[in-house]
């Protein structure tokens, strides 16, 4: 018999998510089973057993745990939190562990088992580290499989990565949004204007060992440090979005972050044209910075590479701050910028650069504090959508168990991603496995289901192997399928109380069932036996008789009691007694 992970956790979820412009707050749990404990004056304690979220960490007879969600709160970019999962097994069985605790998305790590197997009351721990790489809200799911449990643990784990104060408003927005609070950072940012912009640039920000560097081309000019002057001839100012595009106005015109020190003649080469790959028609080069044309034809300038990506945030930052001034932007080179951004990541001469424009101008380049931006913002040039798509995790991978008799197990769906999983279809290869769960099934974002898999061997004794296959829309995953390895040894049954049983409640076929379900009993015993029906509170619903004779015997339940009211969905128990000796089975009704 397998033990029984019996997992009431929460299956709707709405949480803000990361690549989720839509605001989610949690809704209201809905659970799919809900559990009781049955008093020991009523029934036996089951083999299959619930997992209790509910319940003390300790109570006996239970897999529980110290937890049904791990929600961080608030951690700040560069840092992380940690948090323990305890699992408790209160149970008779052996638990094995041999697969490792995974989760649906790196931010939260966890750490592995520490053994392979978790004895009868016994305990182990899985840690899990939130380490968030974007100031957005998170919502991912640990799973861990416990191999010969009917299901696995599948936990939401929620929390907060935050960046610096002065990018609150950036938190867990995407897209349109994202750039429209843009514009609205820093609003203590002082105008030094053209003259004062450039002589903290040459003066201060790029003046490195009383000398200025050409983005462009390397070239060096000696300027001493602390200087006021504006012409440190031959290095001229470089505005990385052409001021002829904004009317050489204020602010713009003396904004440091899209100024740079060049040479006149790299500064006179480039001109007002737009950047890009230079690939033919090469006319201008210097210091690996040239002049020609794209693959569309057009003439573009191609920085040296180690100013690539400083060029590619520069411009990023002044379409975000002041718009896209006469179009200068177009996707072409919007494009290349973005290969650039990465190719040439963040340095930290950038960084310093980025401090010395704050210490000076009161303000900062929000893709060189957070290059994480970009990939939350898919156009600059034309409405910047926010692509979602569903995202399936489904748990166990491994459905491997040792059976002797029919039972049920789940497999857990969750959607990680941020639009709706369409579950089209489940399908079994063979007669012995039954699939109860309603096709085609929604799972919204966050959301987590249980696709019911009742096993019940009919060939007798030895293995058996079956597939489950779940069509959905994840594009990314396609269809998942799982292998079912039974090896069942009816035989091998042991009595309720422990003694070898001379009868068998083999199984009851469908379980679970919708609208009835038979009960076939093998007995060896000549003896008289009792078939009894509870509800979870230990309440008898119906009760047969079996006159004595051995052999197969089948019983049909119609989900009615003795007075003929049809009972409601839930768990069921029945109870097949023989002399001292009894079984219980556990069934499940869906209507």
């Amino acid at each position: 018999m397998l033990p029984s992970i019996y997992f009431t956790m929460p299956t709707s979820w709405r949480f803000m998510k990361k690549q989720n412009p839509r605001g989610r707050v949690m809704r209201n749990f809905r659970k799919i089973w809900v559990g009781y404990v049955l008093s020991a004056a009523a029934l036996p304690l089951l083999a299959i057993v619930p997992f209790r979220t509910d319940l003390n960490i300790l109570s006996p007879g239970y897999v529980t745990t110290n937890a049904s969600q791990f929600s961080f709160g608030d951690v700040n970019l560069g840092s992380d939190s940690q948090q323990t999962l305890v699992i408790y097994n209160g149970t008779t069985d052996t638990l094995d562990l041999a697969v490792a605790p995974t989760t649906t998305s790196p931010v939260f790590q966890p750490s592995q088992w520490t053994t392979t197997t978790l004895f009868p009351l016994d305990s182990i721990v899985v840690g899990v580290t939130f380490s968030p790489t974007s100031n957005i809200a998170y919502q991912e799911f640990l799973v861990a499989e416990i191999l010969n449990c009917d299901r696995p643990i599948v936990m939401p784990l929620t929390g907060n990565g935050r960046a610096e104060s002065y990018y609150a408003l950036t938190f867990n927005t995407f897209g349109e949004e994202l750039k429209s609070v843009m514009p609205n950072l820093f609003p203590g940012k002082i105008d030094l204007g053209y003259n004062g912009g450039r002589a903290k640039m040459y003066g201060f920000i790029d003046n490195h060992n009383d000398s200025l560097t050409c983005v462009y081309t390397g070239f060096t000019q000696y300027w001493p440090y602390g200087s006021t002057g504006t012409f440190p001839d031959p290095i001229n100012c470089e505005h990385t979005w052409p001021q002829s595009y904004f009317n050489e106005e204020n602010p713009m015109r003396g904004d440091i972050n899209h100024l740079f020190p060049t040479h006149m003649d790299a500064n006179s080469r480039r001109s007002n044209y737009a950047f890009g790959n230079v690939v033919q028609n090469i006319t201008w080069q210097d210091g690996g910075s040239k002049l020609g044309q794209n693959n569309y034809s057009e003439i573009v300038f191609e920085p040296r590479d180690g100013h690539k990506g400083d060029a590619a945030r520069a411009i990023f930052y002044f379409v975000t701050r002041y718009g896209n001034r006469e179009n200068y932007l177009g996707t072409h080179q919007e494009a290349d910028l973005r290969e650039w951004f990465w190719e040439d990541p963040v340095s930290q001469k950038e960084i310093d650069r980025n401090n010395g424009v704050d210490q000076y101008q009161h303000n900062r380049n929000p893709f060189v504090d957070h290059p994480e931006f970009l990939d939350r913002i898919s156009s600059f040039v034309e409405t910047a959508t926010v692509s979602t798509a569903p995202q399936i995790a489904v748990a166990p991978q491994t459905m491997t168990y040792t059976m002797t008799r029919s039972d049920t197990v789940w497999l857990t769906v969750a959607n990680a991603g941020d639009a709706d999983l369409e579950i089209v279809s489940v399908n079994e290869n063979e007669s012995w496995l039954t699939i109860f769960t309603t096709t085609p099934l929604t799972i919204a974002p966050e959301d987590v289901a249980q696709l019911g898999v009742a096993i019940a061997p009919d060939n007798g004794a030895g293995e058996y192997a079956g597939e489950v296959h779940i069509l959905n829309n994840d594009s990314n995953a396609g269809t998942i399928t799982r292998t079912v390895t039974i090896q069942y040894d009816p035989a091998s049954g042991i009595a309720e109380t422990g003694t070898p049983a001379d009868f068998q409640l083999l199984h009851a076929y469908p379980n679970p069932f919708n609208a009835s379900t038979k009960l076939i009993i093998q007995r060896s015993s000549t003896d008289p036996s009792d078939v009894t029906l509870y509800n979870l509170k230990g309440q008898q619903l119906r009760q047969w008789e079996i006159p004595a004779g051995s052999g197969t015997q089948r019983i049909l339940w119609n989900a009615r009691t003795w007075s003929g009211a049809e009972v409601s969905s839930g768990i069921y128990l029945v109870r097949v007694t023989q002399g001292q000796h009894s079984v219980l089975e556990r069934l499940v009704l869906l209507r």
